[in-house]
C-alpha cells in the first residue's frame, strides 16, 4: 500500500511514477485530504457544553478523535436514551457543517489533492474516496469541493 501526498515537487515526481503502476486508488477523506479535525472538535465542545452546562471544562479535543458519535455521546451523556443520542449526533454533524461554512478560508483540500485527483482521472486510474461520515456530510463534501 502506498500513502500518497503531494506537498512538493519531489513527491509529485514520485506520485507520477507510482501512478504508472497503480491499478486503483483508495483515498481516505477526513483528516487526510481534508483536515477537518478542528471543526469536529469545535462542534463536540459545543455539544459537550450543551449536555453538561454545570461543568466548566470538557475533555481534551483529542478525546473526540476516533470513536463513533454514539460511543462519544454515551461517554459524555450516559443518561440519554438511544433516540436522544441519535438526535444529538444529528445536531453535532449539522453544527460541524455550519462551522465549516463559517470558515470557508480553511475548508479546502490539502495542497496538491486537486491536481492528484485530476491526474488520476486523466490517466483513467479508478479511485474512491473513503469516509466514515454520514450521508449529509458526504453530500456537503461533494457540494463544497465539487467532487
Amino acid at each position: 500500500m502506498y500513502r500518497i501526498t503531494s506537498c512538493n515537487r519531489y513527491r509529485r515526481c514520485v506520485n507520477r511514477i507510482i501512478l504508472r503502476i497503480m491499478k486503483a486508488v483508495l483515498l481516505d477523506f477526513n483528516g487526510t485530504l481534508f483536515f477537518d479535525s478542528g471543526f469536529h472538535q469545535e462542534a463536540w465542545a459545543e455539544i459537550y457544553r450543551e449536555l453538561n452546562p454545570d461543568k466548566d471544562d470538557g475533555p481534551d479535543g483529542s478525546f473526540y478523535c476516533g470513536p463513533r458519535n454514539d460511543v462519544l455521546i454515551q461517554m459524555i451523556a450516559p443518561w440519554l436514551s438511544e433516540q436522544e443520542r441519535q438526535e444529538v449526533s444529528r445536531r453535532k454533524e449539522a453544527l460541524y457543517r455550519r462551522i465549516c461554512k463559517e470558515n470557508p478560508r480553511h475548508v479546502q483540500l490539502v495542497d496538491g489533492a486537486v491536481e492528484f485527483l485530476d491526474e488520476l482521472k486523466e490517466r483513467k486510474v479508478p479511485f474512491i474516496l473513503a469516509s466514515a461520515s454520514i450521508k449529509d456530510n458526504i453530500d456537503f463534501y461533494f457540494e463544497t469541493f465539487a467532487l
